[in-house]
């Protein structure tokens, strides 16, 4: 589905989508061009729950939570080079072994892993609640 038709068959609703086809613009915005609607939220808390949930299932898999009275999907990708190079860092401690950044697949997991020991935790939830 298109954003446009999402809107339509949703208005005015809380959705965890997830992009099945999407590129990255040289302005770093994400254009999705396929979109699967996963589940309708009552509110904001559920929406961001669920993606929560579903991330931690499926973390290769890309989805958002978003509001369907939003015009446009402002979504951008940001690089994060502090944490590749702590989580680098993390993995070779653990492991023993170099992580290639070439590998993106294995460096997803790797961060994955390791940030999740964080967002894991109860003041972790506690901090996020309100959104």
């Amino acid at each position: 589905m298109q954003w446009s038709e999402i809107q339509q068959a949703y208005p005015n609703q809380w959705l965890v989508i997830e992009s099945l086809e999407a590129k990255t613009a040289p302005d770093n915005r994400r254009q999705l061009k396929r979109i699967a609607v996963v589940e309708r939220c009552p509110d904001s808390q559920a929406a961001l729950h669920s993606y929560r949930h579903l991330h931690q299932q499926h973390p290769l898999r890309e989805f958002y939570f978003v509001h369907t009275s939003r015009a446009q999907l402002d979504i951008r990708e940001q690089s994060w080079v502090g944490i590749r190079r702590l989580v680098f860092h993390l993995f070779e401690l653990e492991t023993g072994r170099a992580l290639k950044e070439t590998n993106a697949a294995e460096f997803m997991l790797a961060s994955e892993a390791e940030l999740s020991r964080d967002w894991s935790k109860p003041e972790e939830d506690a901090a996020w609640a309100n959104l």
